[in-house]
């Protein structure tokens, strides 16, 4: 599923179905589905499958398979990760905020720790919370200070705020 997803990404966000080749949300499905099915005990499997209905919009579905996600594994990042995207789709800010930063809690990897703040700079935006958004978009920067899509994003970020010397500089 992971690779169907990685494969078929065309640009754009990445929780949008048009930013992927048209059968690659299909075959995601599908694999994700089979993993389910070939280990029902596997809360991973059941996380990458919200996160697919996620994207198709199909967010009832998707609550009801990160439910089984949870019964699975409490301690998951990805249950909890997918979980604050489900909730900031339905625009419950406190709730997705609080549940991403329980999966950054969670993060094992740098890589997990990148989309939880990523989350929550998505998040702080929907808010109108440029403050907060400023502080995230630092401690990515901090995760891995070698790391330029990071730079620019902040600039990208700052720009907007129109602070273009400070864009400029990063």
């Amino acid at each position: 599923s992971i690779v169907s997803l990685t494969k078929g990404y065309l640009s754009g966000d990445r929780s949008d179905p048009n930013s992927y080749e048209a059968d690659a949300l299909a075959k995601a499905n599908d694999y994700a589905l089979t993993a389910t099915q070939a280990d029902p005990q596997n809360s991973r499997a059941f996380a990458q499958l919200s996160k697919v209905d996620i994207i198709r919009g199909q967010y009832k579905v998707a609550w009801s398979v990160l439910d089984r996600a949870f019964e699975l594994d409490h301690h998951s990042f990805y249950a909890w990760f997918y979980l604050a995207v489900l909730n900031r789709y339905y625009q419950l800010y406190p709730k997705a905020k609080l549940y991403a930063g329980h999966a950054l809690d969670l993060s094992q990897y740098e890589f997990q720790r990148r989309w939880a703040l990523d989350e929550m700079i998505t998040i702080a935006e929907r808010q109108g919370d440029a403050k907060t958004q400023e502080g995230l978009y630092r401690a990515i920067i901090d995760l891995d200070p070698g790391w330029a899509w990071s730079y620019g994003n902040y600039a990208a970020f700052l720009y907007d705020q129109g602070r273009d010397k400070e864009a400029a500089f990063y």
